[in-house]
């Protein structure tokens, strides 16, 4: 009697449940990775305002495609991109909003767009398949549970007999700026979510409590981020030779100013400012207050006597300032587009009023320069 009443309660349940189960099944194409591959390396832009896109999208290295059959009863069949967690996080991207999940860097997120079609016919029938294509951003609309996006939904009639779906889905990935986003940071590879499909008797049906069936698994490449700077390759003024008797006599002596310029190459847009700061030369300072700096190797026994170099900033051969920032107005005239700009600098040998013995020899010098972006 014990054996019975068991087979008699498991007979109830199949005559409840099975019919809708069995009827509605898919086959799925090779269980797979959708892989979504970021460029290894991206410069980010500095202070780009919220929404901006740090990578192109970038699809997924695969279609996900299932093959379903399910009763001309009135349910409903759907097509999903399934996020990782629920997350209530949106970003406006170019006036569309997404919903995108957080990295493991501040302030860069992932969003997705998805691209599909579901093909509809009736098993049996002679006719023609319907075609429903799709595009999609993975956003507010149609989002359950604010996990789940449809995609596609299609729903059956009254009438008896059986559907079949063949369906595909492409997933593509992006990863923007959602904060205050860190510089020279990575971005850990990992899961963003996954694509399946749902059988639902209403659209409102497709939260938690609706299964996700037949499903892919959506992954991203680690992303490394570089600081957006410019290039500023090194600069030579050629002094060149000076008689010796240029600086002959009392008081200050100076030579003739050579001008060049510093190149100011290759700046990425949006920055607010670009600065560049002298530091105190190496070889300290033979007149500091008129910032005149001693030449290479002062006390070699072949370097000059009695001589430094004194340097301009500027268009107009002002006495260059050290160890503090100077903003450089050139960025501003390539601000919106980035580019490249100069920047005058000068240079020329200075004798001060001090130095009572001048002798000839070798006269180099060096400064060092930092650039600051902003």
């Amino acid at each position: 009697m014990k054996a019975g009443f068991r087979c008699l309660l498991l007979l109830g349940t199949m005559l409840c449940c099975t019919h809708a189960a069995v009827a509605q099944t898919c086959s799925i194409d090779t269980p797979h990775t959708a892989a979504v591959t970021f460029p290894a390396s991206v410069s980010q832009p500095r202070n780009a305002p919220v929404g901006t896109m740090l990578t192109g999208w970038v699809a997924a290295d695969t279609s996900d495609s299932w093959t379903c059959t399910m009763p001309i009863n009135g349910s409903n069949f759907g097509v999903f991109t399934d996020l990782a967690i629920s997350t209530t996080n949106r970003v406006s991207v170019g006036g569309v909003n997404y919903a995108y999940i957080a990295t493991n860097v501040d302030g860069v997120g992932i969003i997705a767009k998805t691209t599909g079609s579901v093909t509809a016919s009736v098993v049996g029938s002679t006719g023609n398949p319907t075609t429903f294509p799709a595009s999609r951003n993975v956003g507010p609309s149609r989002f359950f549970n604010n996990q789940s996006q449809l995609l596609i939904s299609l729903g059956g009639t009254t009438s008896s007999g059986t559907w079949k779906y063949v369906a595909s889905q492409t997933v593509s990935l992006a990863l923007v700026k959602v904060g205050s986003a860190a510089l020279g940071a990575k971005v850990n590879a990992g899961i963003f979510g996954r694509t399946g499909v749902r059988f639902m008797s209403a659209l409102t049906d497709a939260g938690a409590a609706v299964p996700l069936l037949y499903t892919h698994n959506i992954t991203y490449s680690a992303v490394n981020f570089a600081e957006q700077t410019c290039s500023t390759p090194d600069v030579v003024i050629p002094l060149g030779r000076v008689p010796l008797s240029t600086f002959q006599g009392a008081g200050v002596q100076t030579s003739a100013w050579v001008n060049r310029v510093i190149n100011i190459n290759n700046c990425p847009a949006n920055m607010t400012r670009v600065k560049i700061r002298f530091n105190t030369p190496t070889s300290g300072w033979l007149d500091q207050p008129n910032q005149v700096f001693n030449l290479n190797n002062p006390g070699a026994p072949g370097t000059a006597k009695g001589i430094g170099i004194q340097m301009s900033f500027g268009g107009s051969n002002a006495i260059a300032p050290y160890d503090a920032d100077q903003t450089m107005a050139g960025y501003d005239g390539i601000k919106s587009t980035g580019g490249s700009f100069t920047v005058p600098i000068g240079g020329r040998y200075y004798k001060p009023a001090s130095s009572a013995v001048v002798r000839g020899g070798t006269a180099d010098g060096a400064v060092i320069f930092d650039m600051t972006y902003e």
